[in-house]
């Protein structure tokens, strides 16, 4: 029998829902703190298409009440029920043997005039030649996003890895095709975003003047600007606005998954991740299993921690100088912010109140668990 869980809401006027969830991701959003309540859906998700609502709180798992349970023990037997069902998205690898953008180019290599359109093709799109889409009609619809918060990965170096979200819908008749993959944000800046504006130069203004790229230095916010943008891409790509040459550059950047792979079977098996919150985002740490991979790259060491050197004092003089895109956050950010300190609050206040009980009745509190997202923010699941 497939693996299911389910899952019994509260309403709100007294009546229950059951939904039965066979895959991951659920595609929820959950509070912080008990009962927990559904904050968001994502979109065209598992939990959205089954008709879960806003607002709704969590009942039971699987029949188990949560009724008695702390926050964490709850989220904990989510995670757990939920550990045995499929995935419903291709999982990348982070390219540690690549951290710097040198190495990861190099890495990724470049597409060749005669070689674009039988790439585009592995993808689901249709190109007349490296510099014209033609009149193929409608490209693939691609969806891109980002998953809140973030992993930091010392090895050898220490730095922040954003996860990007991806779906491909090439046509009715092709199974809709999810994934993540990891980047540091010099990734993206460097290998997405210079050239799309180089490409598209004074029309650049047109397709992302409402949604400027992120800061240098990753400040609160930074997530939130690449969603933006990446989603403002998505269209451009989809319009035709890019060439055909920069369209394969950027599916082989995102690891796009290709018309003959299994998005529904193929996952990373990278063990398992454990988390903590620090300054307030959630960060995955990665487990001893990915230390001492080897560098695959062709150039020899000596020339990659030149261009590493360069490169590092270019985002120090990025980061003293930058005064580029200087609009202030919008006000989803600051709202997101502001349920951020309301539910960190509410979090600390409930673990305070657990911490009075265990020492009246003479318990010893338990050992933290493993946790997918950090308490003090609200979680996807």
């Amino acid at each position: 029998m497939q693996p299911q869980v389910e899952l019994v809401f509260g309403t709100g006027n007294g009546e229950r829902e059951t939904k039965i969830f066979t895959h991951k991701p659920l595609g929820i959003q959950l509070g912080s703190k008990m009962p927990i309540v559904i904050k968001r859906l994502r979109l065209g998700s598992q939990a959205q298409q089954l008709g879960v609502k806003l607002g709704w709180q969590v009942h039971s798992i699987n029949g188990t009440p949560l009724a008695n349970m702390s926050f964490s023990e709850a989220i904990t037997t989510l995670i757990e029920s939920s550990a045995s069902l499929r995935c419903f998205m291709l999982v990348r690898d982070p390219p540690l043997d690549a951290q710097s953008v040198a190495r990861l180019r190099t890495k990724l290599g470049s597409t060749e005039a005669a070689a674009v359109v039988p790439v585009l093709q592995q993808y689901g799109f249709m190109a007349k030649h490296s510099k014209s889409w033609g009149t193929s009609g409608e490209l693939p619809q691609l969806h891109l996003g980002m998953v809140d918060g973030h992993r930091e990965i010392s090895n050898p170096m220490h730095h922040t890895w954003y996860s990007i979200m991806g779906k491909l819908i090439v046509g009715r008749e092709s199974p809709t095709r999810r994934w993540i993959v990891e980047r540091r944000l010099a990734h993206v800046r460097a290998l997405l975003y210079e050239p799309v504006k180089r490409e598209l130069g004074i029309k650049y203004g047109h397709f992302f003047g409402k949604t400027p790229f992120a800061h240098h230095g990753r400040p609160p916010g930074t997530t939130a600007r690449m969603a933006s943008w990446l989603a403002a891409l998505s269209k451009t790509i989809y319009c035709k606005a890019l060439s055909p040459t920069l369209v394969a550059s950027i599916l082989r950047f995102l690891e796009a998954p290709l018309l003959d792979e299994d998005a529904g079977q193929t996952f990373s098996e990278a063990g398992v991740l454990t988390v903590e919150a620090k300054n307030g985002e959630a960060m995955r740490l990665v487990d001893e299993s990915t230390e001492g991979s080897e560098s695959n790259g062709k150039a020899g060491p000596e020339v990659f921690e030149k261009e590493e050197e360069v490169e590092d004092k270019k985002e120090e003089k990025a980061e003293e100088d930058d005064e580029e895109e200087d609009e202030e956050v919008s006000k989803e950010e600051e709202e997101e912010e502001e349920v951020y300190e309301e539910d960190k609050e509410d979090a600390e206040d409930e673990e305070n109140e657990q911490d009075e009980e265990d020492e009246e009745d003479g318990e010893e509190t338990a050992a933290p668990r493993t946790m997918y997202l950090s308490s003090a923010r609200p979680m996807y699941i």
